[in-house]
């Protein structure tokens, strides 16, 4: 079954984490649709892209950012690259949930902060949503 055309989400990550890296390269992995476009945070299309309000903030937490729905950031940018993503549509959507969400919030700041003491290995999420149908 074909793909609907959707236009592209812009995906801003911080390049010189290497959390942050290997988190795009796992998603993109996953997208076989070619609906994610990742940029540097650090690089002027990010800046010019979303703004002088956001642009700040570019290496502080991952952004997205679509024509359609403007600039998304943290665990919401989160939830809209996994919407994208084929089978893990549901943990986005989920991740968008009035309980849910303001514990995705918190867990996302806590990560962010932290995210340069993270070991760059694969972390055991990785692993458990590199098939995320198979026990369905």
């Amino acid at each position: 079954m074909a793909a609907t055309r959707r236009e592209p989400l812009l995906v801003f990550y911080d390049g010189a984490c290497p959390v942050c890296t290997r988190s795009i390269a796992w998603a993109l992995k996953l997208d076989r649709y070619s609906r994610l476009r990742p940029v540097p945070a650090g690089s002027p299309q990010a800046r010019e892209t979303v703004g002088p309000r956001h642009a700040a903030h570019l290496l502080e937490e991952l952004h997205v950012w679509s024509e359609r729905r403007g600039v998304r950031r943290g665990s919401d940018a989160i939830a809209a690259m996994l919407v994208e993503l084929p089978g893990l549509g549901w943990a986005g959507h989920m991740l968008g949930f009035a309980l849910v969400r303001p514990f995705a919030r918190l867990a996302y700041r806590v990560a962010a902060k932290n995210r340069h003491r993270l070991p760059a290995r694969e972390a055991p999420v990785y692993r458990a949503l590199r098939r995320p149908l198979l026990w369905w």
